[in-house]
């Protein structure tokens, strides 16, 4: 069993891409009723992927000032580095504030909160031209389309998943099953991969107004649309999910991708391309 494999493919299932170690990503997006909004990112980093980056600024900042101001939290959180993400997310959307914290466990990270002033010119996680260890995030960029009614708003939340070589969404292919289940040096890596991974999870929710009148998504918590939930930890806990992924090569459908997260909890994942709400 190719256990890189199964990292690899468990990442594009999470529809999400991580630095080694442990990492937590919350992306909250709020939508008002008339078509303004707010978004707040929280990001935790294990102290493995705090020294990771810190080692990256000093690599990037070279021997121009003291190795403890370069690699403080808050400057591996630059205020430019928002900025900059705001114009990428879409005309509009302004940079309110990045907080550095210190969160449970040794981990660091930030808090940044970004204001939407029309939701249809709004991409969450846009496509990064130089993706780097200093930018954490998700790989699917998401869409919204917006129409104010006189009682009720109507919301599209479109997910463009990744496509294969062909531009199409691919069917899901298989390899021949293991026979006789996981060796002993299989486990010993799974068991290091899972300890490796313990605490990872990413979070995508839209919270719409005050209360959902009606909608097709999958997940939802009261006034809020759950699109992804994924605690990598809890993946880990189901070996033979963990066999059925490592013969995917690209686990793309919807069928087979509730499938495979039938019966493990804490794991939501809406693997729809277009989801509607109707809030107010």
């Amino acid at each position: 069993m190719n256990t890189t494999k199964v990292v690899l493919l468990a990442l594009l299932l999470a529809v999400t891409v991580f630095s080694s170690g442990c990492m937590q990503i919350l992306q909250e997006i709020k939508v008002y009723p008339d078509g303004t909004g707010m978004m707040a990112e929280t990001v935790k980093l294990s102290p493995m992927v705090g020294q990771i980056m810190a080692g990256f600024a000093e690599g990037m900042s070279g021997s121009g000032g003291p190795k403890q101001e370069m690699t403080s939290p808050d400057n591996l959180f630059p205020e430019e580095q928002f900025r900059e993400k705001a114009q990428q997310m879409g005309e509009g959307v302004e940079f309110l504030s990045r907080e550095v914290r210190e969160f449970e466990e040794e981990m660091v990270g930030y808090v940044a909160a970004y204001k939407i002033n029309s939701i249809d010119d709004f991409t969450l996680n846009p496509q990064a031209k130089d993706p780097t260890v200093e930018t954490p995030g998700t790989n699917t960029p998401i869409t919204f389309t917006f129409e104010r009614g006189t009682s009720s708003s109507s919301l599209k939340i479109r997910q463009h998943f990744p496509t294969n070589e062909a531009g199409t969404k691919g069917e899901v292919r298989t390899e021949p099953p293991v026979q006789g289940g996981l060796g002993e040096a299989d486990e010993k890596q799974m068991a290091q991969f899972a300890e490796m991974m313990k605490g990872m999870r990413v979070q995508i929710v839209v919270e719409c107004g005050n209360e959902i009148e009606r909608t097709n998504a999958e997940w939802r918590d009261g006034n809020r649309i759950v699109l992804v939930d994924f605690d990598m930890e809890e993946l880990f806990s189901h070996p033979e999910k963990l066999q059925m992924l490592s013969q995917m090569q690209q686990p793309q459908s919807k069928e087979d991708l509730e499938s495979l997260l039938q019966g493990i909890e804490g794991i939501k994942f809406d693997a729809s391309e277009e989801i509607e709400v109707i809030f107010r």
